[in-house]
């Protein structure tokens, strides 16, 4: 669904959203998206990690790397996860994304929930 609304209507709303709900700003550049984001983070005590999609390298940026530790193989979450506090990863610019592996990442990280 589609909404036009004002961040201060915002405001209120990202209050009512679950955590696994996935929220997408459309607007002009320039407007304050991600400084709203910022600084509504902030506002909740909750984690701000802002991510620009278009110098991103590859999925592994996004969705952590693998390594091999004592011959298992082993996934690196990515720096903006964490297991015990609240996250808000800001993804700007996903428009851009330089590899369709990254924005098919997006859609992964969206559909696990692991913000």
């Amino acid at each position: 669904m589609i909404e036009q609304i004002t961040f201060s209507e915002l405001d209120d709303v990202l209050l009512d959203i679950p955590p696994e709900v996935t929220v997408l700003l459309l607007g002009p550049a320039g407007i304050g998206k991600s400084a709203f984001i910022h600084s509504w983070a902030r506002k909740q005590n909750t984690r701000f990690y802002y991510k620009n999609c278009a110098e991103m390298l590859d999925i592994g940026d996004l969705l952590g790397r693998n390594s091999v530790v004592e011959g298992v193989t082993v996934n690196n979450p990515p720096p903006w996860y964490s297991a015990t506090e609240k996250t808000i990863l800001c993804m700007d610019e996903i428009n851009r994304c330089g590899q369709n592996s990254i924005l098919r990442g997006c859609i992964l990280a969206d559909r696990k929930s692991v913000v």
